[in-house]
């Protein structure tokens, strides 16, 4: 008598679909942890950009996640922090305010070089900023940080910490 004994939860179709519902369950965590989605909302890598004469460390939105989220639900900014929003290709990309809740300018870049700002933005603007040109990254800050920036000029990104 060779028989194979078969626990009696795996010989039913529901233990079956039971099993493939547990590995679907730890891919998913597997997916969770080694994706983008379990990374921490503050990327490891930073950016830095040098206005003037002061440096800003900047949080670099580079998911979509990260950008809806952008700023919103934060009572603060640091006054030398900022974030900045990358894309892999150059588009139109328009901004609102939804859960902001301090001002900001907001600077849309291509090759580094301004091609729109919108200065103090105020928190309880409902619209949605949509300069109509193409960019690449944008730059958020604190209202009034980036007051002297003008169009065409060039941004001095600084990488690492």
């Amino acid at each position: 008598m060779n028989e194979k004994i078969t626990p009696p939860f795996l010989s039913s179709m529901t233990g079956r679909f039971f099993s493939v519902g547990i590995l679907i369950v730890f891919s998913a965590l597997g997916a969770f942890f080694f994706l983008d989605i379990g990374k921490s909302k503050h990327s490891s890598s930073s950016q830095k950009v040098k206005i003037g004469e002061v440096v800003y460390s900047l949080e670099i939105a580079d998911t979509e996640m990260r950008r809806e989220k952008g700023l919103g639900g934060r009572d603060t900014l640091c006054e030398s922090c900022g974030m900045l929003f990358v894309f892999e290709t150059r588009g139109q990309y328009a901004f609102w305010m939804q859960d902001m809740r301090f001002p900001i300018d907001i600077i849309w870049l291509l090759e580094n070089r301004i091609v729109f700002v919108q200065h103090d933005v105020d928190p309880e603007f409902s619209g949605i900023l949509n300069p109509m040109v193409f960019a690449d990254t944008v730059l958020e800050l604190g209202a009034g940080k980036g007051q002297n920036l003008r169009v065409g000029e060039e941004m001095q990104f600084l990488y690492g910490g």
